[in-house]
């Protein structure tokens, strides 16, 4: 397997660490190839060995200027092997200091305050033919996972309405049978009703008709004994 060509080294100092790894992702992701030691040195390797090899095979140097890292003999013995080397050196100054004077007449790019500039600069020079095609590559990405998610969410939202329709017909079903009880105890409570089958029965409907015209009961003569 080819191992991969990077373009640039990082050479920073550990107190500006939080910073570096900022950088190194914002480059890598817009497409830029860049050595960074806390990314890219894999379990067992040796420390010392995996930078002096990224800092002979990189062509330009990344230098990350602050009081800490101008005051590190690692990053200037970094710094003069790539001088020597005749390597391109980018200073980056993250943190106002004092430049060294062998890199005063080199021109740096300024991130103290405008990240976003420093950065789209960076990538000019890094990767020039891919950052335009890097942005449409990851807009393309983000389009394409927003559409694959829809009909996910739109899938698992389709069975939801089932449980309120199981939900109406539990409700009409107890309905039914609170209006089927409500009338049994309104059946049983109420007075029989008349017998039908025999007419001259008496009951609250049929009652015997009263005559208006009663006849005057007999008068019986006394006998006379």
């Amino acid at each position: 397997m080819a191992q991969e060509t990077y373009s640039a080294f990082f050479s920073y100092s550990r107190e500006d660490s939080e910073f570096v790894l900022k950088l190194a992702r914002d480059l890598r992701f817009a497409g830029a190839v860049v050595w960074l030691d806390q990314l890219d040195i894999k379990p067992g390797q040796h420390w010392d060995s995996a930078v002096e090899k990224a800092l002979a095979d990189c062509r330009t140097m990344l230098l990350v200027l602050s009081p800490s890292s101008v005051a590190s003999s690692n990053v200037m013995d970094e710094v003069s092997f790539a001088l020597d080397e005749q390597k391109l050196i980018i200073p980056v100054l993250h943190r106002t200091c004092t430049i060294p004077f062998r890199l005063r007449r080199v021109q740096y790019i300024d991130a103290r305050t405008e990240y976003g500039a420093a950065l789209k600069e960076l990538l000019q020079l890094l990767a020039p033919g891919e950052t335009g095609q890097a942005k449409r590559e990851r807009a393309a990405a983000e389009r394409e996972a927003a559409e694959k998610a829809v009909p996910m969410r739109t899938v698992a939202a389709e069975p939801r309405p089932k449980p309120q329709s199981r939900a109406k017909y539990w409700i009409a079903a107890i309905v039914a049978m609170a209006l089927a009880l409500s009338w049994g105890i309104w059946h049983s409570a109420s007075p029989p009703p008349p017998d039908v089958a025999n007419p001259g029965s008496p009951g609250p409907l049929h009652q015997t008709p009263t005559n208006r015209n009663p006849v005057p009961p007999t008068k019986q003569t006394p006998s006379h004994k």
